[in-house]
């Protein structure tokens, strides 16, 4: 599998890292996987590492419809805030900032970094 999921238990946060190549139906299987771990912790931050994934299989389109995917799975604009870290060039730059663009839009509490420390400090806050 290109992802790996797990709880960081004492953050309340559930980290998804991704890596190498990415398709579409891959995507939608660790974003189920997420949703599970999420809803069985009773977590709504989640951390998204992009920073080992590979340009991949997935189209900007695949990232849209993911939303409603997402909605359907109980993910709730009103709690979930989302952290993606991400390297700031290349292909999968701008498909984060598309993700992240398409989420606030939808109403979701989401923001890019391409640092670590300063993703789970914001996930952290209250800001």
């Amino acid at each position: 599998m290109p992802w790996q999921v797990r709880l960081i238990a004492d953050d309340a946060i559930v980290l998804t890292h991704y890596h190498g190549g990415l398709s579409a139906s891959d995507l939608r299987d660790a974003c189920r996987e997420t949703m599970v771990v999420a809803r069985q912790a009773h977590c709504h931050r989640y951390l998204t590492d992009c920073r080992g994934l590979a340009g991949g299989g997935h189209s900007l389109a695949d990232l849209f419809y993911l939303i409603d995917y997402l909605v359907d799975e109980g993910l709730d604009a009103d709690i979930s805030r989302e952290a993606v870290i991400g390297d700031p060039d290349g292909d999968m730059a701008q498909k984060i900032e598309f993700w992240e663009n398409a989420m606030v839009n939808r109403g979701f509490n989401v923001r890019r970094f391409t640092d670590y420390d300063d993703a789970v400090a914001w996930l952290k806050s209250d800001a």
